[in-house]
């Protein structure tokens, strides 16, 4: 009898941590689930020149960053999934100094499509938020664009020399009030707050990224 109960009380509690987990679904719009056709992912290059789902990706990814650092869904925290900082995320720990990202490892296919999943879930999200924003006059066209967005990819066997857009700092984008030129998130990333000594310890290989104020893409190899 008591041991029935333990087993219940293990699994309610399992249940009820499920329960609160953030949930990857990916990005939702654009889906025939007739068919199961969905939206593809387009190469860079031809990417950049779509209109209203450039805008959205580029506005999309500069409010992702926006996002305060101590929430999950933030930047700095899915970022982190991938690497330093190497702290629990969602509840669940990483392996010690290595965090969660299965590199040199068979299972790195299967870990990484969710992980890219969620990724893309919460730039769709956010580009859901901003196409209402657009005028009247436009708002049809980038809400249809914000339905079937997905994150662009870089084939570097047309192309090797990194997408100009990913080195510099400022990028023009059409927004919901006009043309602005904004601070490029493809360039750059800033701490807000900066990272604590204890988000990338002495002992970690990137240590030096705890005494910078912002991480930096170079087309530079």
């Amino acid at each position: 009898m008591f041991k029935s109960h333990v087993t219940y009380g293990f699994i309610a509690c399992v249940l009820a941590a499920l329960g609160n987990a953030v949930a990857i679904k990916g990005a939702q719009g654009g889906v025939n689930f007739i068919t199961g056709e969905r939206p593809s992912r387009q190469e860079f290059s031809t990417f950049r020149s779509s209109g209203p789902a450039f805008d959205l990706y580029i506005l999309a990814l500069q409010r992702f960053q926006q996002q305060n650092q101590s929430s999950p869904l933030s930047y700095f925290q899915v970022a982190g999934v991938h690497g330093l900082p190497y702290h629990s995320w969602d509840g669940v720990s990483g392996q010690n100094l290595a965090g969660y990202c299965t590199h040199a490892s068979i299972l790195f296919p299967t870990w990484h499509r969710p992980y890219l999943a969620l990724f893309e879930q919460i730039l769709w999200n956010n580009a859901q938020q901003i196409a209402t924003a657009y005028p009247t006059a436009l708002r049809e066209e980038y809400q249809q664009a914000a339905n079937t967005l997905r994150l662009p990819y870089w084939d570097w066997s047309i192309n090797p020399t990194m997408p100009a857009e990913v080195s510099q700092p400022m990028i023009t984008v059409n927004g919901p009030f006009g043309s602005r030129n904004i601070v490029n998130p493809l360039y750059n990333y800033t701490f807000n707050p900066l990272p604590s000594s204890s988000d990338f310890p002495p002992s970690a290989v990137s240590f030096t990224l705890g005494y910078i104020q912002e991480t930096l893409k170079s087309a530079v190899v």
